[in-house]
């Protein structure tokens, strides 16, 4: 039988803290947190501690343009982006972008007029509205 010497000993012992490091990773240690632990603890869609008040966020924030966005796949939520981007790089607006799902719509009609907001609005199927948009367009129509 062969000898083993202290080189193959050593590449053995890695190999097997190698092997139980991967087979406990998640389990032991680098355990994910929840990402959705704290974002729906008050079980009315809104982050912990949050407020649904878009105005009140814009003040707290100091922003004046917020863009709303209602994607499915992405894609308004990248065009919601792009026209904060060119919004603040062109007009100078402190802007933001929001989902449609996170904020409450009752408060818009007190919208300041010092203040702007922007609707990107995606369909899919047969122009039914995205599952972030659903609870908008019925408070619309």
């Amino acid at each position: 039988m062969a000898q083993l010497d202290t080189l193959d000993i050593a590449v053995l012992a890695i190999l097997l803290l190698a092997s139980a490091a991967y087979f406990t990773k998640g389990t032991y240690w680098a355990v994910p947190k929840d990402p959705y632990a704290g974002a729906y603890a008050n079980g009315n869609g809104a982050k912990a501690g949050k407020s649904r008040n878009i105005l009140e966020k814009m003040d707290e924030t100091g922003k004046n343009c917020v863009v709303f966005y209602g994607s499915q796949t992405g894609t308004a939520e990248d065009y919601a982006a792009r026209i904060a981007k060119e919004g603040s790089s062109r007009f100078g607006l402190k802007t933001m972008v929001a989902d449609l799902e996170d904020y409450d719509y009752e408060n818009l009609d007190e919208f300041p007029e010092d203040k702007v907001a922007v609707f990107v609005l995606a369909t899919y199927g047969e122009g039914e509205p995205t599952d972030n948009a659903v609870d908008f367009y019925e408070f619309i129509t």
